[in-house]
């Protein structure tokens, strides 16, 4: 069909105006559907936190209930008792172990149709917010349990979108089989690439070798001939003791992330010295082509980015080595979308290596990083902790864990001694450690 003939990119570009133009509305900009979930959910949070102290009374109740439906939050179907726990909760006020764990207990008995999906994943996201993984993931469970119910009938409709039901039966197992997700892929209306993409994804998870051909189709540079056959090894910036440089360094490829100059994060006993390909995110992009000129380090042979635009930027500067965009999966998870390992691994998952190694990463139960890993002008060293509760609201730990834990049970990638630990646990084990780590006031 010609492109101009097609109504679905007017409607597109009339939302975007429109969009635009509420922006510039004071009041109305301050709505949900204007502005990001990070901003919502710290709004929503911190309002809670700066009133906490007059909580209690019916009509202050509903004040604050107005306000926090603005942001898009509801959850007045609750008992009272129960939005006085969360409330505590999302005030960041200490709780004793157990009344924290008979809170868990009773969500976990509240039915699944008391709230919308879409509320349950707002719950689940303010509770990352303030660290508490363990009580997320039960509001997390109830929204996937409502949104894989339209694979019950024709004439049940997903509660968000198709994408976000198909995400969520992929991850739980209800959608194992390529035949099953076809099935699901017609009833939605999703054809062609996108469907294609929506195979190779649920192909690369359940560890099915992927042909060369299906590869070249999203990918159509020679990487996959540079990968091909070869040993990698993937090095994470958490900081380590181990002496693992020697074997880094004998793998026939080293990737390293965000590596934006020479010898970065490199040393001869723990973290290696070789660096044959970098892997950016966004982030960091835009401070290397800002600070540092977009000039990839003399060692690396090949650049690796988050989108099209800026690997061809990259390229324009580098024209004896070479950059692509990562083959990344945006719209196949049920929530929150892939920090940058679980990005790397499953792209690199995709073209045929021997074998593949992940060293140094740990899912962020290490709090810091390297040093040097981030740029002077971030200014993150101070701020880790405050950041990674930012960062889960968007990058959900529990589609992080799962999807590489994946990965790895189906072998196709490995790790060292602290990776091969963090995947034995379980879920709920891993989750447990996160708010460990993160939450601020613990319920231990």
């Amino acid at each position: 069909m010609n492109k101009y003939l097609q109504p679905r990119k007017y409607v597109q570009f009339g939302k975007r105006v429109i969009a635009a133009v509420l922006r510039r509305t004071p009041v109305i900009r301050k709505h949900h559907r204007l502005r990001s979930r990070i901003d919502c959910v710290t709004a929503a949070c911190n309002l809670i936190y700066g009133n906490y102290g007059e909580i209690g009374s019916y009509a202050f109740n509903k004040t604050i209930e107005r306000r926090l439906s603005w942001l898009g939050i509801s959850f007045r179907q609750l008992p009272a008792h129960h939005t006085q726990d969360l409330y505590a909760v999302f005030a960041d006020q200490p709780l004793q172990p157990d009344r924290y764990d008979e809170l868990k207990q009773q969500m976990l008995e509240v039915p699944v149709e008391l709230l919308p999906c879409r509320q349950w994943l707002n719950l689940h996201e303010m509770c990352c917010f303030r660290g508490r993984y363990t009580l997320a993931q039960i509001f997390r469970e109830k929204a996937r349990q409502l949104a894989i119910k339209a694979l019950e009938g024709n004439d049940v409709k997903p509660p968000i979108s198709w994408e976000n039901t198909i995400g969520a039966a992929i991850e739980g197992g209800e959608c194992h089989r390529s035949e099953d997700l076809a099935q699901l892929l017609q009833r939605a209306g999703i054809t062609g690439d996108v469907a294609s993409k929506w195979q190779l994804y649920l192909a690369v998870l359940n560890g099915r070798d992927i042909s060369r051909e299906w590869v070249k189709w999203f990918d159509e540079s020679d990487f996959a001939d540079y990968l091909a056959g070869k040993s990698i090894a993937i090095v994470g910036p958490a900081p380590t003791e181990a002496l693992d440089a020697e074997e880094i360094d004998s793998h026939d490829l080293v990737v390293r992330l965000n590596h934006s100059y020479e010898g970065k994060g490199t040393d001869p006993k723990h973290k290696g010295l070789r660096t044959d390909i970098t892997c950016f995110n966004g982030q960091q992009t835009n401070a290397f082509i800002n600070e540092r000129g977009a000039v990839l380090p003399k060692e690396v042979t090949w650049g690796c980015f988050k989108n099209e635009e800026r690997a061809c930027r990259v390229q324009k500067k580098n024209l004896k080595k070479k950059n692509r965009s990562h083959i990344t999966f945006g719209k196949t998870q049920f929530h929150g979308s892939f920090n940058m390992m679980p990005i790397v691994a499953l792209d690199f998952s995709l073209f045929g290596a021997k074998s593949i190694k992940i060293y140094h990463t740990d899912l962020m139960l290490t709090v810091s990083r390297q040093k040097g890993y981030y740029p002077e002008s971030f200014d993150y060293d101070r701020r880790m902790v405050d950041l990674f509760l930012i960062g889960s609201v968007k990058h959900d730990p529990v589609q992080q864990y799962r999807t590489i834990n994946s990965l790895w049970r189906n072998k196709k990638i490995t790790g060292d001694a602290r990776f091969v630990e963090v995947m034995e646990m379980d879920l709920d084990a891993y989750l447990c450690e996160l708010e460990r780590v993160y939450a601020k006031s613990p319920a231990y």
